[in-house]
């Protein structure tokens, strides 16, 4: 009869791997979210295109905030953030975090109603929640506001339940080929 060791080893080592690296990630989050800028777009007969509503934006203005159950809003300390996508046509943003607050400014007035900004977040500390976000002009009034889209993604103990479930089903795969080849288990 052989041990149970030789199979149970590579299953417990692997499965407690997994779960390590699913409990780091419970603590982390990583959220990439594009920021709109509302307005319409009238095309005209002659003119072309006019943008109504205030000139280009000089920059945008992100307060980040953590979600969940019990959200801790004075540890979000490591918050990065970084440009994923600029309105066509406008130079490359400065971004700068400052705690819990993420700023972009793009140095010139530039988006336009109905332009779009993608950043990505992440933080070592949970689950991000945008708190505010507005678009400013030179002098940081807001002048519109920054309508978020989050794109859907795995959660963190979604991840972890996944990595436990394909752990299970793995297991139970080598179980059954080896009863099916007729060896002990």
């Amino acid at each position: 009869m052989r041990s149970h060791t030789k199979l149970h080893l590579p299953v417990l080592l692997a499965t407690g791997l997994l779960a390590v690296t699913a409990i780091e990630a419970l603590g982390a989050d990583s959220k990439t979210i594009t920021f709109v800028r509302p307005g319409n777009v009238v095309q005209q007969a002659k003119a072309g295109p006019r943008i109504q509503g205030p000139g280009g934006a000089t920059k945008m203005k992100v307060i980040m905030t953590e979600a969940g159950p019990a959200p801790h809003f004075s540890i979000l300390s490591g918050l990065t953030a970084a440009l994923v996508t600029n309105p066509a046509g406008c130079p490359t943003p400065t971004v700068a975090v400052n705690v819990d607050t993420v700023w972009t400014d793009w140095g010139t007035p530039c988006p336009l109603p109905g332009d779009c900004v993608t950043l990505h977040f992440t933080t070592p500390t949970g689950p991000l929640a945008v708190r505010r976000s507005f678009f400013t002009d030179g002098l940081g009034d807001s002048i519109a506001p920054a309508t978020p889209y989050a794109a859907p993604g795995l959660t963190p103990w979604g991840a972890a339940a996944l990595t436990a479930l394909l752990a299970l089903a793995g297991g139970v795969a080598v179980v059954r080929r080896r009863r099916a080849a007729g060896r002990e288990i």
